[in-house]
C-alpha cells in the first residue's frame, strides 16, 4: 500500500481519537465518526485511483465486517466497534486490515 498522505492521516486519526474517547467515557462508538471514517476512506481511494481504489476500500470493508459479525451477532461486541474496524479499513485496505485486526 502507498503511504496515505499527513492530511488523511490526521482526518482519520482524529475521528478515531473521537471514536476512542466516546467509548472509553459511554461504552459507544457513534456513527457520526464511524460512517464518515468509511464513506471518505472510500472517496479517498476512488479519487486516487479510481474504480480499482474504490473495489479495494469496499473490499477491506467487506471484510472488517466479515471478521466481526458473528461476535457482533452473539453480543460479544457492539456494532459500532464492528463499524469502526470497517472504517479503519477504508483506509488501510486488505494489505494491512489482518495486522490492524
Amino acid at each position: 500500500m502507498d503511504q496515505l498522505p499527513i492530511s488523511a492521516l490526521v482526518f482519520a486519526a482524529g475521528l478515531l481519537s473521537i471514536a476512542v474517547i466516546t467509548d472509553v467515557r459511554s461504552r459507544r462508538v457513534h456513527n457520526l465518526v464511524t460512517l464518515p471514517l468509511i464513506l471518505f476512506g472510500l472517496l479517498y481511494h476512488t479519487a486516487q485511483t479510481g474504480i480499482p481504489g474504490l473495489l479495494q476500500s469496499v473490499a477491506a470493508v467487506v471484510m472488517a465486517v466479515s471478521l466481526l459479525l458473528v461476535p457482533c451477532l452473539l453480543g460479544g461486541m457492539g456494532a459500532g466497534d464492528m463499524k469502526l474496524l470497517a472504517g479503519i479499513a477504508a483506509w488501510a485496505l486488505l494489505s494491512d486490515l489482518i495486522w490492524i485486526f
